[in-house]
């Protein structure tokens, strides 16, 4: 149906977040519970960690030596659905995933 198409392609997201003082001698994680399909992240820099081609899986990030603790910290997600018939699973139709 005209109009109702998914969107196919990269989405940006950007949150800030204040570290506490008290998170110092901790880990500190960041859990996405669940991205479709490719997902770069940055926190508060130029290193970019990657999450590539996982298809709706978790991960977790330990963001423990790039956080500013006392400080507003900033985390960018780029994300990207782009999906084609290769990233089916082995014996899936692609036609099923959106392909």
């Amino acid at each position: 149906m005209p109009g109702e198409e998914e969107y196919r392609g990269r989405a940006w997201y950007r949150r800030t977040f204040e570290a506490l003082k008290e998170w110092d001698s901790q880990i500190v994680r960041i859990e996405f519970e669940a991205v479709f399909h490719s997902a770069s992240v940055w926190v508060n820099g130029p290193t970019r960690r990657c999450h590539l081609r996982k298809g709706y899986t978790s991960f977790i990030l330990d963001i423990t030596r790039t956080c500013r603790l006392g400080a507003p910290n900033a985390i960018v997600v780029q994300v990207d659905n782009s999906f084609d018939g290769s990233d089916a699973a082995a014996g899936v139709d692609p036609v099923d995933w959106g392909a």
